[in-house]
């Protein structure tokens, strides 16, 4: 949860990543500031949820491309995709990790123990949104 009162946090996701929404969800701290806003989302809803907010957290790279397109603040979380290649225009952070040798697989799986993932700090995300 936040601990601004006068902030929200929204949680959204494609149809595809419906699982792994319903755990996040599981996983967070629910209280009257965090919204979940779906799976089910059409393209235009979608655009307009991003429009909508101030800030963006995202590894999903539509979000990452319509929010930076709309000049939104954006932290964007790479694993086995090229961090190199994406831009945030000076409104945001790219975070990657630097404790994996193995970055840019463009792997949608992976069966390591530690991987660019799992390596990520919290706390690295936390700071660009405090």
């Amino acid at each position: 949860s936040l601990k601004k009162p006068d902030s929200a946090i929204g949680i959204i996701a494609g149809k595809e990543d419906d699982e792994f929404y319903n755990d996040v969800l599981l996983a967070v701290n629910k209280t009257d500031n965090v919204i979940s806003l779906g799976c089910g989302n059409s393209l235009k809803e979608f655009i307009c949820i991003i429009y909508l907010a101030d800030k963006i957290f995202t590894s999903d790279s539509l979000a990452f491309h319509i929010a930076t397109s709309l000049e939104k603040y954006t932290v964007v979380i790479t694993g086995p995709t090229s961090y190199t290649e994406l831009d945030v225009f000076n409104r945001g952070k790219i975070l990657h990790s630097s404790k994996v040798d193995c970055l840019v697989c463009y792997l949608n799986k992976c069966d390591k123990a530690v991987n660019c993932m799992n390596t990520l700090n919290v706390n690295d995300v936390i700071t660009y949104f405090s």
